[in-house]
């Protein structure tokens, strides 16, 4: 076991010199890592977990309901309106416009969908 480690040692020290340490050089080689550092492999698995989840439990017959009635995706604007009937009255320092807030997709989700996603109004 500790001549394995050893040996492991030995031949990465030689890689992280450019293979100096071997032929009594000073360096000045290529620094070669070895063994690679596994970057990304926790975002790798949270991807491959996700997609599990989806394949697993995403029903297509069920409605979105954030995507539907009053939630529902606005294409195109609406111009400005004149003059709009009034019941009851606005207090005269209320002026400005409404602007209407939401995910408003602009291409419908594969799978699930949540409420905070989307392009925005």
């Amino acid at each position: 076991m500790a001549e394995e480690e050893e040996t492991k040692n030995n031949q990465s020290s030689t890689a992280v010199n450019g293979g100096a340490a071997a032929a009594g050089g000073g360096g000045g080689g290529i620094v070669v890592v070895d063994p690679k550092p596994r970057k990304g492999i926790a975002s790798r698995f949270v991807d491959v977990v996700e997609k599990l989840i989806v394949k697993l439990m995403y029903d297509s017959k069920q409605p979105h309901h954030y995507l539907s009635g009053n939630f529902a995706p606005v294409p195109e604007e609406t111009p400005p309106c004149q003059n709009l009937p009034v019941k009851g009255y606005l207090p005269e320092c209320l002026n400005g416009e409404f602007v209407r807030v939401g995910p408003n997709p602009k291409f419908m989700p594969v799978a699930g969908y949540h409420w905070f996603d989307g392009d925005g109004k």
